[in-house]
């Protein structure tokens, strides 16, 4: 998911599902994207804009000392200025699924899995 920004939050979203089914979701992906695929496949996210760099702060704190939870990229990838479209995918009673995509050229940046609850 590149080269195209996104203007709303339905594309975003329909992007991030092509980035996921081409990416992350191919032989030799990372581990637990497996057991988030029906989340993106099935469920609709929240989504919202964000300031990357003032977000990335938020996601160091949500991430705390679990690098192990990062699907995609890295959370040095926000520490820049410019905005970004946040999605959560809400896992009710087991882990959820953030990612974090760049508004001005549609690059995904973070995916991660979000704690149970």
């Amino acid at each position: 998911m590149s080269g195209r920004p996104a203007s709303t939050a339905a594309e975003v979203v329909a992007a991030f599902r092509r980035f996921w089914r081409a990416e992350l979701m191919k032989p030799g992906g990372p581990r637990g994207a497996a057991e988030a695929d029906a989340l993106v496949s099935n469920q609709s996210p929240s989504v919202k804009r964000v300031a990357l760099r003032a977000h990335r702060a938020l996601v160091r704190n949500r991430l705390g000392t679990r690098d192990a939870a990062i699907l995609y990229g890295a959370a040095r990838a926000l520490d820049r200025d410019g905005d970004g479209w946040e999605l959560i995918w809400d896992g009710l009673l087991g882990p959820g699924l953030a990612a974090c995509v760049d508004a001005s050229d549609g690059r995904v940046l973070l995916v991660w899995r979000t704690p149970e609850g």
